[in-house]
């Protein structure tokens, strides 16, 4: 058995100075133009048909590794001394660079179909250019917009409206009921109908496994451009603001808010209607019981403004 997959042959090989006039970000190309890239990988693993990029890190340490690499070409943020057989593409963030030219070279847009297993309600509405996963269910009342990919045992109800280019990936529930209830004076626990919808924004990523609940007498909102890692969950009528970044195994509970451009790491937990403003940071494990102001980085149980919280 193979020990790695890596290199990886690329889906279209090109050469590098053809990349290089298809890459819009701001880069300079040392070497030889015609080589042509056939692979990807690290700078462990490479070949000599292989792209690679290099952290930034100091001059000596930089040329070191770019002496000591096997890969073709090498994509660096500072002028080094280049090889014969090495071309260089030197720009001031190489991961950047490197993740467009990932983009270039291989066939990432899902082939918009619905598989044959898939369940899609006559009354649901969906736009042409969606791509639907084996066995997933797309109920009455739901919005899927143009460009969307939703993956395999995916389950989208409640009148969910989910906007263009979003990605939902493997065993995803949307707009199921949340855990609402009250308790009459005799103790007897009384089901919160949810009323509301989930409503997803433009270019969204829900990672595989979440599961988000929709709203009772508001809709749960997950906003444009933000990021749900794997198994995260979402209450109802939680709020999330646009461009976030949630990590893996965050549990949102009922009726949070979270501002636009938070960060949050893996495996927080939110006590239910609390407000979290804009640009927070939350460190991994944290348990945010109250509000937060903007702005600010927290970790720990209870979490607690942590000024440093950047540097780890």
């Amino acid at each position: 058995m193979k020990t790695s997959s890596f290199p990886k042959p690329v889906d279209i090989p090109i050469q590098v100075g053809s990349l290089s006039a298809r890459l819009s970000d701001l880069h300079e190309l040392h070497g030889m133009p015609d080589v042509l890239i056939r692979s990807v990988g690290s700078p462990e693993e490479c070949d000599a048909d292989s792209l690679v990029y290099l952290r930034p890190q100091p001059i000596e340490e930089l040329q070191k590794k770019v002496d000591d690499c096997r890969a073709g070409v090498l994509i660096v943020n500072q002028t080094v001394k280049v090889r014969d057989g090495l071309t260089v593409l030197v720009t001031a963030d190489p991961l950047a660079l490197f993740i467009k030219a990932l983009h270039v070279l291989f066939n990432t847009e899902p082939e918009a179909t619905v598989h044959e297993t898939a369940v899609v309600s006559p009354a649901a509405h969906v736009a042409p250019g969606v791509s639907i996963g084996a066995y997933s269910v797309i109920e009455a009342g739901v919005t899927i917009e143009a460009d969307c990919s939703i993956g395999a045992h995916c389950f989208i109800g409640g009148h969910a409206q989910i906007a263009n280019g979003t990605v939902i990936q493997n065993n995803v529930s949307i707009g199921g009921v949340g855990l609402g209830f009250h308790f009459e004076n005799d103790g007897h626990r009384l089901f919160f109908p949810h009323l509301g919808a989930v409503l997803i924004g433009a270019n969204a990523v829900i990672g595989s496994g979440c599961v988000i609940a929709r709203g009772q007498l508001s809709d749960t909102v997950i906003g444009a451009g933000s990021r749900l890692g794997n198994l995260v969950n979402v209450g109802h009528n939680v709020r999330i603001g646009d461009n976030c970044a949630i990590s893996s195994g965050t549990s949102i509970a009922g009726g949070v808010h979270i501002g636009d451009e938070c960060h949050v790491g893996v495996g927080v937990c939110f006590n239910a209607k609390i407000t979290v403003s804009n640009h927070c940071r939350i460190g991994m494990g944290s348990v945010v019981t109250k509000s937060l102001p903007p702005g600010v980085s927290v970790f720990g149980n209870p979490a607690k403004p942590l000024p440093t919280m950047d540097k780890f």
